[in-house]
């Protein structure tokens, strides 16, 4: 057949979903058109490189991107085709500022260059994707909607195209902590999934809904949209490298939700599995950072639990290894100094724990020199600056001035938490903010300063269990809820001694009365709410949002609490039988500090607010 027959007929191929067969057709086209005619040449090569990139081999399509650059006019039609190519290359592999770079050589060709409608969509979600990167999300959103109409739902190409801007359209709105809208979007998308043209864009999509229903702590919802995109990627043919890169993420989560579910140890395997799987892909290296980060973390959790100081330390040395591995990764990631702060907090914290405080302190002043050097996440951000007033905390001992500027840090990790709208790691901090006060009041000489500094750490840290009080009612499982009564033991026991010191007999009766409710300092856990809520009990559905971080935080918990929200149960009635409303000042504190609803702490009508 002649060059343009080939040409054709791997369009065509290409459409069926035929894609080494549309290889080889172009390949047999750019053969015959290599010395005759370099116009012809040039847009098979385009098309080439564009079948490669859809397929997920990078470095090919690149190549075939630049011999097309090397030919030719610097500025024409063809080279805005490649610069908006490779621009969505670039993106795919998360080189965010070398992807700017080609969208911007492709409008400068468009100053001279008319492109064709095909080619103008593609430039314009381009620059809609470079938005949502850039975290212009509600930018992102409108444009997404509005290019979406653009495309021709009548073909497969037109269907595709309003399929990924829905999928953007989904992403900020993840971003922005829409997490039902972000579902919402993503939904009709996986309904679709059967269609041919539609099949790789359903796997992302299910990937998305996995990580809106984990951010939002459904961990169940979260591990079976996962597993169905782990299917999904299974089921297609020829299991393409943007595929197996799909299928790679979506098994990270699905281990992250494992993880959060009380199952660090089955998250172990899962994960080296996916750390094993994509050696062999092109541009892996902010997966596998990503990877080996969650292996980390599932460590930790299993470092927690364990039975014994040897198996701890252990877990905690494979944790280290594993960070230590992430850090490498980050040098060659792009903008890979957002994750390097991320892996330094959560390695501070792990050499922390192994009695290592030189070289913690040491990872959290490189993270500290890290984060200055640009914008970071809330979330991120927060983490450190708590790492860092843990870090001067553990040092007040020896060291006097260390309890202000462990407050300093507290505070402005407060401020960044706030700013992310995390309401579990504001009381988290506002815990360890108490735990400055009782430091104070330990140094204090005069015994009416130390009962001003014990009452303030009261002020602060009965709201703050309070608020962490309503996560035991969201815990669905026996296994989980004794856990966390574990965990929560330490701060009671502390609260009662603070109690006695300040001879606060009130205190101490609420205390009393709230830990045999919540069977927090009794070895028998309260049959009451071990027992899953009957219909009549279980509330509308509420759901409770909370950070990726939160299951074992990359800071250090001094207080123990390290189980993350889930689906909502019934809150007690801490109601004595004098009727007196358990901690009711504090409450209204609680619900006013971290916007809780009311029926988070007690059962509506037991408080008047």
């Amino acid at each position: 057949m002649s060059a343009p027959m080939n040409a054709a007929d791997a369009a065509a191929r290409r459409e069926q979903g035929l894609f080494d067969d549309a290889l080889s057709l172009i390949d047999t086209a750019i053969r015959q058109t290599q010395s005759t005619d370099i116009p012809a040449w040039r847009e098979h090569m385009l098309f080439r490189g564009e079948t490669l990139a859809f397929l997920g081999r990078y470095d090919d399509a690149d190549a075939a991107y630049t011999a097309v650059l090397a030919q030719g006019g610097a500025v024409d039609a063809v080279a805005a085709r490649c610069h908006v190519l490779t621009c969505a290359l670039r993106l795919s592999q998360g080189r965010i500022d070398h992807a700017r770079r080609s969208l911007e050589a492709a409008e400068r060709c468009l100053e001279s260059e008319r492109l064709d409608d095909d080619a103008l969509l593609d430039l314009r979600f381009n620059q809609t994707n470079l938005q949502l990167a850039d975290g212009r999300y509600r930018e992102a959103s409108d444009a997404a909607f509005a290019l979406r109409e653009q495309y021709d739902d009548r073909i497969p190409a037109g269907l595709r195209g309003r399929a990924y801007c829905d999928l953007l359209a989904a992403r900020a709105a993840l971003a922005m902590n829409d997490v039902d809208r972000a579902v919402a979007i993503a939904g009709p998308i996986e309904a679709a999934r059967r269609q041919p043209a539609l099949r790789q864009v359903a796997a992302q999509a299910m990937q998305l809904i996995g990580e809106a229903h984990y951010k939002a702590a459904r961990f169940a919802e979260a591990v079976d949209a996962f597993e169905r995109c782990v299917k999904q990627c299974d089921s297609h043919p020829g299991s393409r490298p943007t595929l197996r890169r799909v299928r790679a993420g979506a098994r990270i989560g699905l281990a992250a939700a494992t993880r959060a579910r009380g199952r660090a140890g089955e998250a172990i395997p899962v994960l080296r599995d996916v750390r094993e799987s994509i050696r062999r892909l092109d541009d892996t290296e902010n997966l596998s950072a990503r990877c080996l980060l969650s292996l980390a973390i599932s460590y930790i959790a299993v470092a927690t639990d364990a039975a014994d100081d040897a198996a701890g330390r252990r877990a905690l040395a494979s944790a280290r290894s594993a960070l230590q591995e992430a850090r490498m990764l980050c040098d060659v990631i792009e903008r890979g100094e957002i994750l390097e702060v991320r892996v330094l907090t959560l390695l501070a914290h792990v050499q922390r724990s192994l009695g290592r405080r030189r070289q913690a302190r040491a990872s959290l002043a490189r993270a500290g020199q890290l984060s200055e050097t640009g914008a970071f996440p809330h979330i991120d951000r927060a983490d450190y600056l708590a790492g860092r007033a843990i870090d001067h905390l553990d040092r007040a001992e020896q060291h006097a001035d260390e309890v202000d500027a462990a407050e300093h840090y507290f505070r402005l990790a407060r401020e960044q938490y706030e700013s992310a709208g995390t309401w579990y790691e504001l009381a988290r901090t506002d815990q360890n903010l108490a735990l400055v006060d009782i430091r104070r009041a330990d140094t204090a000489i005069d015994l009416d300063e130390q009962h001003i500094h014990l009452r303030a750490a009261v002020d602060k840290l009965v709201p703050a269990l309070l608020a962490k009080f309503a996560v035991r009612f969201t815990l669905m499982s026996t296994e989980l809820r004794r856990s966390w009564t574990a965990g929560q033991q330490r701060a009671f026991e502390l609260l009662l001694s603070i109690g006695e010191r300040l001879g606060d007999e009130q205190l101490i009766a609420d205390l009393v009365l709230t830990s045999r409710i919540h069977g927090v300092l009794t070895p028998i856990p309260s049959p009451a709410f071990d027992a899953p809520p009957t219909d009549e009990q279980r509330p509308s559905e509420i759901f409770v949002e909370a950070s990726a971080s939160a299951t074992t935080g990359p800071v250090a918990d001094l207080l123990g609490f390290n189980e993350q929200p889930s689906r909502l149960a019934p809150a007690p009635m801490l109601v004595a039988p004098n009727e007196h409303w358990v901690f009711a000042d504090h409450a209204k504190n609680a619900i006013a500090r971290y916007s809780l609803p009311v029926d988070r702490l007690y059962t509506k009508g037991a408080l008047a607010i």
